[in-house]
């Protein structure tokens, strides 16, 4: 389909019906509080004059993506004005946008001129054309001749009352004409949601980390966010369809729950406070959000953090239940970091050495013991040269103060493991017996220490075993064992599985 040329007169734009709109301009230091997934609350503060005893107000600048039924207005008591004085009578959200094809579809059934060029003089000359439908293409009626498609430029008379250059929330209200009047606009929107990556530099010789976290946050909402007060909660938070409406008393509870949980100071300017079931960190610097980019902001950089390095096999549950004789299977030791989210004990030393008691404090000495957002974390090296290399990534979860995030990079080449069921009885139909041998091998150059932790399910027991076993803190049989350098261990034990 041809697209039409739109070619309105600027005389024209002065005389559309809603030029009666009073329109209030964007206010200085909108707050967003972003969740994750694609949700938003934007609360915008802005200032009007009622022209009359009862005047449209015309918010442009809002999102395309604003949810109606959400959105408040609500008046701000000044010296002036108290917020009694102020009625809002209707609210209306006009998302119906001026473009080349909501023009036509307005315009079915009026006439429209048709602007051709002739290409031998260069003049231009205009015709009268009724559109008859915008249906799979345009149709016209010139002078009894019916022609699809557009023969030249399109000009439209003037822009329908329903289209506007910008989505605009339109407020009717009465009270005092003349007069400053101060109020919050408080909605929901799509379009804007984030989530959480880290970055850590890992030294496995001397099993420390360098962590950093970074907020990526996309705007897709049609409109620009300039030097916007930042908010971003973790969490879940339950919507249904429509969502109610968060009205100014939502967002007066917001500013009561902070008052009773204070921030918490991170790094790179950004603090953290629970409220309820959310987790919130607030960006201390002014935020520009541009529609249709990503940003990317520093929430967490740590350095040199001890974490724990493990190598680990594990089984599958139904290992323990299925006759498997004859069918080896080969592995390899999984390669398992856990940093612990606490402030470390020297960083957690006064001025005098003595511990300090207080955790706001001690978070933000030492940048961990805060709650960690859910995302992914990416691992890197560095090789003999010096160089950085990739070594995994994984997905944490939401880690809490004194909590650990554990991270799986993958499996060890130079740590393979060969699994064998050398014998398997079905006793009953509830209980199983097998016998297992786990060969481990090690090919570096230094001694490695294997945990073995087999989930069994239901109720077990271990009638025989080459070497003991615990019971770890999952209620599952462990085994720790030290692999020489250049070397290998059998493990060999039996399980009596009852379901």
């Amino acid at each position: 389909m041809r697209r039409a040329v739109l070619a309105v007169l600027p005389l024209l734009l002065a005389t559309q019906a809603f030029a009666a709109d009073t329109p209030v301009a964007a206010g200085a230091g909108v707050e967003i509080t972003v969740y994750p997934g694609d949700l938003a609350l934007v609360h915008d503060h802005r200032t009007f004059r009622l022209t009359t005893p009862e005047t449209r107000l015309a918010f442009a600048g809002v999102s395309r993506q604003l949810k109606p039924e959400t959105a408040s207005l609500s008046i701000v008591p000044s010296a002036q004005v108290k917020a009694a004085d102020v009625k809002l009578l209707d609210q209306t959200f006009a998302f119906h946008l001026i473009s080349p094809q909501s023009l036509l579809e307005q315009s079915v059934g009026q006439e429209i001129s048709v602007v051709t060029t002739n290409p031998a003089t260069g003049r231009d000359s205009a015709d009268r054309a009724k559109v008859v439908s915008v249906q799979d293409g345009v149709v016209l009626d010139m002078g009894g001749k019916i022609y699809t498609g557009v023969p030249g430029r399109l000009v439209f008379d003037g822009v329908p009352d329903n289209l506007r250059p910008a989505p605009t929330l339109l407020v009717t209200a009465a009270g005092p004409t003349g007069k400053d009047i101060a109020a919050d606009l408080v909605y929901l929107t799509g379009g804007l949601g984030w989530h959480a990556d880290y970055v850590a530099r890992y030294d496995s010789e001397g099993d420390r980390l360098d962590l950093s976290a970074w907020a990526t946050v996309a705007n897709t909402t049609g409109v620009d966010f300039k030097d916007a007060k930042l908010k971003l909660a973790a969490g879940e938070v339950n919507t249904v369809t429509p969502p109610n409406a968060p009205m100014r008393a939502l967002a007066m509870g917001a500013e009561a729950s902070a008052a009773m949980a204070a921030p918490t100071p991170g790094a790179a300017g950004v603090s953290t406070q629970p409220l309820d079931n959310l987790q919130l960190y607030t960006i201390a610097r002014p935020t520009t959000l541009a529609n249709g980019e990503s940003k990317q902001l520093m929430l967490l950089q740590v350095t040199n953090l001890p974490v724990k390095h493990d190598y680990v096999v594990r089984g599958q549950p139904w290992f323990y239940t299925s006759a498997m004789p004859g069918d080896p299977r080969p592995g390899a030791a999984e390669v398992e970091v856990t940093v612990k989210n606490e402030p470390t004990k020297s960083e957690t030393k006064g001025a005098k050495g003595k511990e300090i008691k207080d955790a706001t404090t001690a978070a933000a000495i030492s940048g961990l013991g805060v709650s960690l957002p859910a995302g992914v974390v990416r691992a890197y090296g560095e090789d003999d040269d010096g160089a950085p290399q990739f070594l995994g990534e994984d997905r944490t979860a939401a880690v809490i103060p004194g909590g650990e995030m554990h991270l799986h990079l993958g499996r060890d080449s130079d740590m393979p493991v060969m699994r064998e069921q050398t014998s398997f009885v079905r006793a009953t139909d509830t209980i199983f017996i097998s016998a297992w041998r786990l060969t481990l091998r090690n090919a570096k150059s230094k001694p490695v220490t294997v945990r073995v932790e087999e989930p069994v399910g239901g109720a077990w027991e271990i009638p025989k075993e080459s070497q003991a076993h615990i019971k770890n803190d999952a209620g599952l049989p462990e085994w720790t064992i030290t692999l020489p350098p250049k070397g290998s261990t059998v493990l060999e034990y039996s399980v009596k599985t009852t379901l």
